[in-house]
């Protein structure tokens, strides 16, 4: 165990046996988040959307409840705040494919999360906003979350050629879906990692997983790249980012397939980027989703200016612009 990580479980240690103290103990990682946020003058990142006393619906509360759980994690850990507004989209999705099988006859045999951004669409104020925000949030994604996409592609597409796995194979399939012709998969996969099978390896190397990621940031970012002699883009960047990254971090986390972020030895201030990038894009999904059941609830003007604050100062804290 190397001198850094052992100091590190240290401070993990100290956490769990100073916790009933009044002392506040912040890894290093907060730290930095706290003095970045201080040195912009901000004491949050997220501009929370201004909630109108005009709930109608038990769904309404019970989501402005959620929504005060997302903020109350704020600002050190925004990967609860995401797993607390992913829980109500959830239940909302579940609700709406309840309401679709009623209606048609017949079961929603697709993703239920997609039926979310058909109700978003299905009102051409909202569509506009939404719109908006996926450009908005395109431009602002952090080569951070790129790599954790480029990895899951790497895991995905390797367990799915060695044992067929029906999670690999799911995934893959929402990936093709989203992007312009299906053979990304094995021609990204061939170009940044295959040097991996015939060496034996059984994780990335830091600079594959670096080239990878600012190729799907080009991509992410509107641009068409080529691959093999072949042309790509995205044509359904919000099932891209539902579908392939929130749903994928979700999974992850409600599974213990991964550690929290924030307490590990090589957790920094870009660690946060990633959960608070799915949780600003899940959040403003949520609110558009409410105002379309009650256009009382908030003003079109409150939303478009939060979202314009919120992904401005995401883009300050992270670099994201660069």
């Amino acid at each position: 165990m190397s001198k850094s990580v052992s100091e590190f479980n240290e401070l993990r240690i100290q956490y769990n046996n100073k916790w009933l103290s009044n002392e506040r103990f912040l890894f290093e990682s907060e730290k930095e988040l706290i003095e970045k946020l201080h040195s912009l003058e901000k004491r949050q990142i997220i501009d929370p959307v201004i909630i109108n006393n005009e709930i109608d619906k038990d769904i309404e509360s019970t989501s402005i409840s959620y929504i005060l759980e997302m903020l109350d994690c704020l600002p050190l850990r925004p990967d609860n705040g995401f797993d607390f507004i992913w829980k109500i989209l959830d239940s909302i999705s579940d609700a709406m494919k309840e309401d679709y099988q009623k209606r048609n006859g017949l079961e929603y045999k697709e993703a239920r999360i997609k039926l979310i951004y058909h109700d978003i669409n299905s009102d051409s104020e909202s569509e506009k906003i939404f719109k908006n925000l996926i450009s908005e949030m395109s431009k602002a994604i952090t080569l951070t979350s790129c790599k954790f996409i480029s990895k899951r592609i790497f895991e995905h597409h390797k367990s799915f050629r060695k044992n067929n796995d029906r999670q690999a194979k799911t995934f893959e399939g929402r990936l093709v879906n989203c992007i312009s012709d299906k053979r990304f998969i094995e021609l990204f996969y061939s170009k940044f990692f295959s040097s991996i099978d015939s060496n034996h390896e059984t994780n990335p190397t830091s600079e594959s997983l670096r080239d990878s990621a600012r190729l799907l940031q080009k991509l992410i970012h509107g641009e068409k790249i080529k691959l093999g002699g072949h042309e790509f883009y995205i044509k359904k960047r919000e099932e891209f980012f539902s579908l392939i990254i929130c749903t994928q971090y979700r999974n992850e986390r409600a599974h213990g397939d991964v550690s929290p972020p924030f307490r590990r030895s090589s957790a920094k201030l870009e660690t946060f980027s990633l959960p608070y990038f799915l949780m600003i894009y899940s959040y403003y999904s949520l609110i558009l989703v409410l105002w379309n059941m009650n256009k009382k609830l908030f003003d079109l003007e409150s939303i478009e200016s939060s979202i314009k604050n919120t992904i401005q100062n995401f883009k300050n804290i992270f670099n994201s612009n660069k």
